[in-house]
């Protein structure tokens, strides 16, 4: 095949070619009697896909809309990879559903992508959404990567980290477009708290009482409290807080599990934290 990146014309000459005779046993174009390496069942995974080299890896997000109908996305990953065109590892989005997710490249849209590998990769992903509706993202075909490495769906907006190798996320979103929501890394950073030390501001949830306690010994203005489930369910979103040195909310009727609690401030930082509730008897 040839691509050329500018109109003109293609010569080719028969001083180009070459001639080699193969042998009895080298044949590319004859079965042999001896076995291949890897038999044709064992180059494909049970679901049909190509299992690929040790020097790639990739995956495949599934996003279900509306429990009607599906978009599969894939990442490859090379060391020859740039953050540009790659081609044979990158796919155009075929044309657009009135409802759908790609990965996006300048004013393109890709359906495949390849990346060199890197912990610290933030890979976005665009949504459009043309009614109110549920979106489930689901992960398979996880090729060569380490058992202990997390892919994360990140939600900027709720800082929400769920890694996709341990469960799905659903979400639901209104109508919209959403170019800078949603992303995939490799590492969570949702309890970084860099800006504030242990001494300064705490969030802890204490299950002997049913209580989230977040104490505030500087009397830091906080702008808001907003408490979610990992799916991205706002349990309760308190504003206009007056400064006090330590808040407490009742956690009693909630279900047992992990949530964030994402804490705002006057200054337009924010941090949060992963809290576990437990119904203690």
């Amino acid at each position: 095949m040839v691509k050329g990146a500018a109109s003109g014309n293609l010569r080719m000459l028969n001083s180009m070619r070459t001639f080699q005779k193969e042998s009895a046993g080298s044949s590319e174009f004859f079965r042999s009697s001896e076995p291949s390496e890897r038999t044709e069942e064992e180059r494909y995974t049970d679901d049909g896909l190509f299992i690929m080299p040790e020097d790639y890896k990739r995956f495949r997000i599934n996003l279900d809309f509306n429990e009607t109908y599906t978009r599969q996305l894939l990442q490859n990953f090379h060391a020859m990879a740039t953050p540009g065109e790659d081609y044979g590892l990158e796919t155009l989005s075929p044309a657009a559903l009135n409802s759908d997710v790609y990965w996006p490249q300048g004013e393109k849209a890709y359906n495949a992508q390849a990346f060199a590998f890197d912990t610290e990769l933030h890979i976005p992903l665009v949504i459009n959404t043309s009614q109110d509706q549920p979106i489930r993202f689901r992960i398979f075909d996880v090729q060569n990567f380490d058992d202990n490495q997390p892919i994360f769906v990140h939600d900027l907006e709720t800082n929400i980290y769920v890694n996709l190798r341990e469960q799905n996320f659903e979400i639901n979103l209104p109508q919209g477009n959403y170019s800078d929501r949603f992303e995939i890394v490799f590492q969570d950073q949702s309890l970084s708290t860099e800006a504030f030390n242990d001494e300064d501001f705490l969030v802890l949830q204490n299950n002997n009482t049913s209580q989230l306690t977040i104490l505030n010994p500087n009397q830091l203005e906080v702008q808001s409290v907003t408490f979610f489930d990992v799916s991205g369910k706002i349990i309760f979103n308190e504003i206009g807080l007056e400064i006090k040195d330590s808040y407490h909310f009742s956690t009693k009727n909630l279900s047992e599990g992990v949530y964030i609690a994402k804490v705002a401030f006057a200054n337009q930082s924010s941090m949060s934290k992963k809290v576990v509730v437990s119904q203690n008897n």
